[in-house]
């Protein structure tokens, strides 16, 4: 069996209540919606940097801005599908 490990939050570093950014041990950011959605941002990623500079006042929009470009495909396929 096979596992990955997702990073263990060490500080959060932004948090609405509703909207969070958090460090993890693997050096990387958690960026999330409770209890929708979060996503996990690798140090190299490209957004990394934008995710890193979140603050409780912009934690919203960073994620927003992450949902719609992480899961442009889904609504791209669901454009095309539905028409």
């Amino acid at each position: 069996m096979t596992t990955t490990n997702v990073g263990i939050t060490t500080h959060v570093f932004a948090d609405t209540g509703d909207y969070f950014a958090a460090h993890l041990d693997t050096g990387g950011i958690r960026i999330g919606l409770r209890p929708v959605m979060c996503f996990n941002i690798p140090p190299h990623h490209a957004l990394y940097e934008a995710c890193s500079k979140a603050t409780t006042d912009t934690v919203e929009a960073v994620f927003d801005k992450l949902y719609a470009v992480l899961q442009s495909p889904v609504k791209t396929q669901l454009t095309n599908f539905y028409g």
